[in-house]
């Protein structure tokens, strides 16, 4: 090895090449990492903000309504698979609480260019099928195969929000200590 340094030193070899070379390595591969850092960057922020103004408000409206259920319901009757988003009603035929309304109300305020296509696909079916449940009279003989979908999708719609929500926190490595858990909506 010794021998053929010498030789190259000795044969006037340029030294200048093996300097560029090693140079122009070192811009190469600081920009791949710029790159790369500048992408996981812009990458965390478009989590974030698809955490914060799409899937967290949705994600409380689930968590107070599931709450609403188990408390004040009675549980056997009003299972989730029976009624994933409740439209309670007081006394006076107003608006409770917890009504079907105020998840559409939180699907108008979603910025869905942060959305998952497939929440924007059940947001869409869901606006759809409750417009036809209310125009459609129940003695008709599509409004029981239209409330029936529109509980699977009413299903589906949760357990995307509550996917969503979990893996949006596990990518930014937050803790997950979902209260929604323990309301069975994935049985």
């Amino acid at each position: 090895m010794n021998t053929i340094l010498v030789e190259l030193v000795n044969k006037d070899f340029d030294w200048n090449i093996v300097v560029n070379l090693i140079g122009a390595c070192g811009v190469v591969l600081g920009a791949i990492s710029g790159a790369y850092l500048y992408r996981k960057q812009k990458n965390t922020e478009w989590t974030e903000k698809s955490l914060q103004s799409v899937y967290a408000p949705l994600y409380m409206l689930v968590c107070g309504q599931e709450s609403f259920r188990e408390l004040l319901l009675d549980h056997e009757k009003n299972k989730f698979v029976n009624s994933p988003i409740l439209s309670w009603e007081d006394n006076k035929k107003n608006e409770g609480v917890i009504h079907r309304n105020k998840f559409i109300e939180a699907f108008d305020k979603t910025n869905y260019g942060l959305a998952s296509n497939k929440l924007l696909m059940l947001i869409g079916e869901y606006r759809v099928l409750v417009k036809l449940e209310e125009i459609t009279p129940e003695n008709h003989p599509d409004y029981d195969k239209i409330t029936r979908r529109k509980v699977d999708v009413e299903i589906e719609l949760v357990r995307e929000i509550v996917r969503e929500y979990q893996r949006l926190r596990q990518k930014l490595k937050i803790e997950n200590d979902t209260p929604v858990e323990k309301f069975k909506i994935f049985e």
